[in-house]
């Protein structure tokens, strides 16, 4: 029960301030919180069945008491003339089971036989927003998993002023400029017999609704009431992680004097460049790698090394059958693991394009006729009309020149030096199973 303490005559009236048990110089922020205590605590729900009137009753005060105290006019006049004076202002019968549902937005009815409201409202308290940061992870650890150490700059309510901006409560005042309210209203002219109203913090106590002379500040935090600190904090990275998701921490994120826990913490996944010497490209749950063939090796066979993200190599001896252009072929099982199943993996892709010459002079052309001649008979023509016309081709859009090794372009010469006279040199990293027809891979 509460020892409620109305005054008698030539006494100011504290009883609703004893109510919440607050002073009479709290601040707005510290209403709202000791009422949102006091309702949690003495909520009918919270009681026996059989104690439903009486709790009703104390919750009843509760109400009335925030009522009056939020109420910047209704608390001036309290404070002057007491509960007498806000005869034909204070609604003596308000509901606060209804200032409850506001002040929680839950979104329920309000009702003394409600149950399980208590249970619902305690699910909803007021918290800082999410403090969200993003965490860049390599495409590798992305395959392979990681725990991650990551430190934070976050606010934590002051240790030394336990949130209050001072030591010393006493000397913590009420701003008299807005009230408490930490915003003032102020009129602007927009033009000739024009004005608007609107609400700014206000600059006297920076919208924190209280002044505390600069000789009682908190030496530790200024009379700001919060520190930034570094808080460092543990990421477990987890096979099959791709940008995008959000791993969200509750309780870690910052903290706010004036609400009752402190935020959430998520961090949002980015990729950034690692280890990755193949230059695999994530495509959902596979890998993509693009090779360039010579011309060479597109007919006559390739020997290639790929390096997995997570440093295994494969080779793949492949002969047999040529390569088309634009072919794609697969490694089974060698993509990216699906996240939650580790032991699932999508596929490795690898996407052949063969390199071909700009153009060829007429020496390497009789050559080229010599050497693929009997493989590709020349082609079968319908019989020419009399009066048939001649056309030439013209280019019409420029050619972009393919990369070759790092290249962007080549001469004739290069080409031809590169495609009928050298062995393929170097290696690309991979990894293997069976690619199809005419495809061996060997593990190394």
């Amino acid at each position: 029960m509460f020892g409620f303490n109305s005054k008698g005559n030539g006494v100011k009236d504290t009883e609703y301030y004893d109510i919440l048990g607050v002073k009479k110089d709290a601040t707005p922020e510290e209403i709202t919180k000791a009422y949102r205590q006091k309702a949690r605590k003495e909520h009918p729900d919270k009681h026996p069945p059989e104690k439903l009137d009486e709790q009703t009753k104390i919750f009843q005060k509760i109400g009335e008491a925030y009522e009056v105290l939020s109420d910047e006019n209704k608390r001036q006049i309290y404070d002057a003339n007491g509960k007498e004076g806000l005869e034909g202002i204070n609604n003596s019968d308000v509901d606060p089971f209804e200032v409850f549902n506001n002040i929680f937005n839950n979104g329920f009815p309000g009702g003394p036989g409600m149950k399980g409201f208590f249970e619902r409202t305690r699910q909803t308290k007021p918290k800082p927003p999410t403090l969200r940061h993003q965490v860049n992870i390599s495409l590798a650890d992305m395959y392979t998993g990681k725990e991650l150490k990551i430190t934070l700059k976050q606010d934590i309510i002051c240790t030394q002023c336990q949130g209050k901006g001072s030591p010393n409560p006493s000397a913590i005042r009420r701003c008299d400029k807005c009230n408490g309210r930490g915003r003032v209203q102020r009129l602007e002219q927009m033009g000739p017999g024009m004005m608007r109203q609107f609400e700014e913090k206000c600059n006297a106590c920076k919208g924190k609704g209280q002044v505390i002379k600069p000789e009682d500040l908190c030496s530790y935090c200024g009379g700001e009431r919060t520190l930034k600190v570094d808080k460092t904090h543990k990421l477990n990275v987890k096979p099959g992680f791709k940008p995008g998701i959000g791993i969200q921490i509750p309780g870690e994120g910052n903290q706010n004097p004036d609400l009752d826990q402190p935020g959430d913490l998520e961090f949002i996944i980015g990729e950034m460049k690692g280890y990755n010497p193949s230059d695999l490209i994530r495509n959902g749950h596979d890998l993509i790698l693009n090779v360039n063939l010579s011309l060479l090796e597109a007919l006559c066979g390739f020997k290639l090394v790929i390096y997995q993200l997570d440093g295994r190599q494969f080779v793949i001896d492949h002969t047999g059958r040529p390569i088309q252009p634009n072919t794609t072929m697969k490694i089974s099982d060698e993509g990216m693991p699906v996240l939650g199943q580790p032991d699932i993996h999508g596929d490795l892709l690898l996407k052949f394009n063969v390199d071909f010459p700009k153009s060829l002079d007429k020496k390497r052309i009789d050559i080229l006729k010599q050497v693929l001649g009997q493989l590709h008979p020349p082609r079968v023509n319908p019989p020419l009309l009399d009066n048939h016309e001649n056309k030439k081709l013209e280019e019409t859009i420029e050619e972009v020149p393919l990369k070759n090794n790092g290249n962007a372009s080549q001469t004739e010469e290069e080409f031809f030096q590169r495609h009928f006279q050298q062995p393929r040199q170097g290696s690309m990293p991979n990894m293997g199973e069976d690619l199809g027809e005419g495809v061996q891979c060997a593990t190394q």
